[in-house]
């Protein structure tokens, strides 16, 4: 660690929301910055050749930053990047960045696009589904890791120091942080049976992750995640089926009994996986608890979910997503569609195609998933809200099932990752599908997919913050074919 601090200027914000600053001709980053802002700042070895950068100020100025921010931890969080700017600040910085990703990685000029901001997710407590890691407690009196201490949080990897205890995460609503706290109080006291520090070599599994659903009038579950942490590298089929067979016994005979008395709503899953090549896995078991209740979102239509299939992580925004959806597909003021078959990629529950097709009769929806419990869930939604007559939801790689499907598309869906999918939008316009709905949570993977197909017109972009204080805005680009 460089102990040296110095005074640097912040040039601008980076896509993850961070200040870049140039040090001897190379990028480093630095959190809770603001562009041309003046900084002392105390550089992190962050691996791999990266520096990460702590920000050394007056005690008056740090005490405004967790007020700005609302939290403690933001400083060094990896989650909150733009919690230290006002909402004006924030959009700002979202739009910017966004935008430039666009415009380089696409080659295209986009200085005439029409860009459009949508309600997004309220600023606080807005995350009602979490996934954290195991760590040490936090000494207090030091602000290090007690490495003698046996407690245990649920926690994110944070800039420097300290991992990021989720109890204390403003983002989440008071409910979930709580449900994070007796779960990680339980965890604390099933130490040995959940083999936390088990160093016997006949102990395969070890809890390792903790996701939890819990707010937002969702169904509340936690899942377990063990992992296999004797053996890492590939494993021959007889020794895979082998160690699966022992995490699927050992995961059924936990007892959660102390944690699921507390709250008898809430659904226990539990699942273990390998660290083999083949990223096997078992199924998450339901070990404790209701099967998880229909969720009924605001138009009252009823949906089915179950780990590993999730619902929308921001219930709030998902209706709004809906209307943009239809806008992309049909335009603005459309009462009624045309006759339309739509293929969805990466439909997963089917919250958005059986709303769609529940309101317009004449239109015709196919939803592909990679996860196949999703497109489980999704079709038993489709048969409780009537629909299972035009939907149809398949597991299976979304553009396999684009370039096998029997019908003729009229209009496409893209639920991108934060990778490229690469050859996506060249099969599209193969098919001559005209009109392109594209959400992306990534501006540089939207960005990749124009730059391969010039074909596809962007005529407008829409931008959502569904998760207030990080730098990841969603981009729903609406995308149409150039005939000429």
């Amino acid at each position: 660690m460089d102990e040296v601090l110095e005074l640097y200027q912040v040039q601008r914000l980076n896509w993850a929301g961070l200040g870049v600053v140039k040090v001897q001709d190379k990028v480093r980053c630095v959190p809770c910055t603001r562009p041309q802002e003046q900084v002392h700042i105390k550089w992190h070895d962050a691996g791999w050749g990266r520096f990460i950068g702590e920000r050394i100020d007056d005690e008056l100025t740090t005490q405004n930053l967790i007020r700005d921010t609302g939290c403690s931890q933001a400083l060094r969080c990896t989650g909150c990047s733009l919690r230290h700017l006002s909402s004006v600040e924030q959009r700002q910085a979202q739009e910017e960045s966004h935008l430039g990703a666009l415009t380089r990685l696409s080659g295209r000029n986009l200085d005439h696009l029409d860009v459009q901001w949508l309600k997004g997710a309220p600023k606080d407590a807005y995350r009602v589904r979490v996934t954290a890691n195991l760590r040490r407690q936090v000494s207090s009196d030091s602000h290090t890791i007690d490495h003698t201490s046996t407690d245990l949080i649920l926690s994110l990897r944070a800039h420097w120091r300290d991992p990021i205890d989720l109890s204390h995460c403003s983002n989440h609503p008071t409910d979930l942080r709580n449900l994070v706290t007796e779960t990680a109080r339980w965890i604390n006291q099933s130490q040995a049976q959940l083999r936390i520090y088990d160093d016997d070599p006949q102990s395969l599994f070890s809890l390792t992750r903790v996701s939890i659903q819990c707010g937002g009038g969702l169904p509340k579950w936690v899942v377990l995640h063990f992992e296999d942490l004797s053996h890492k590298g590939s494993l021959k089929r007889t020794e895979r089926a082998r160690r699966l067979q022992l995490g699927e016994a050992f995961i059924k005979n936990i007892y959660v009994h102390p944690l699921a008395e507390r709250h008898p709503d809430l659904t226990i899953y539990a699942e273990a996986k390998l660290q083999d090549q083949q990223k096997s896995s078992t199924h998450p078991i339901r070990i404790a608890g209701p099967i998880p209740q229909l969720w009924r979102c605001d138009r009252g239509l009823s949906f089915v979910a179950r780990p590993p299939a999730w619902l929308p992580q921001s219930p709030s925004t998902l209706e709004t997503l809906r209307q943009t959806v239809v806008t992309c597909l049909w335009g603005d003021g459309s009462l009624s569609p045309p006759d339309s078959t739509v293929f969805e990629l990466g439909c997963g529950v089917g919250v958005l195609g059986i709303a769609i097709a529940y309101q317009y009769l004449k239109v015709r929806w196919f939803g592909v998933d990679l996860e196949e419990e999703a497109a489980v869930c999704a079709h038993e939604s489709s048969i409780l809200n009537q629909v299972s007559d035009r939907v149809k939801f398949t597991a299976q790689d979304g553009r396999r099932g684009l370039a096998n499907i029997p019908y003729i598309i009229s209009h496409l869906v893209v639920h991108a990752m934060r990778r490229p999918l690469s050859g996506l939008l060249p099969l599209a316009a193969h098919l001559k599908i005209k009109r392109v709905c594209y959400l992306a949570p990534s501006a540089p993977a939207l960005g990749r997919d124009l730059a391969e197909c010039p074909q596809y017109k962007l005529d407008r972009l829409f931008l959502i913050d569904q998760m207030p204080g990080t730098a990841q805005s969603m981009s729903i680009a609406q995308l149409s074919l150039n005939e000429s």
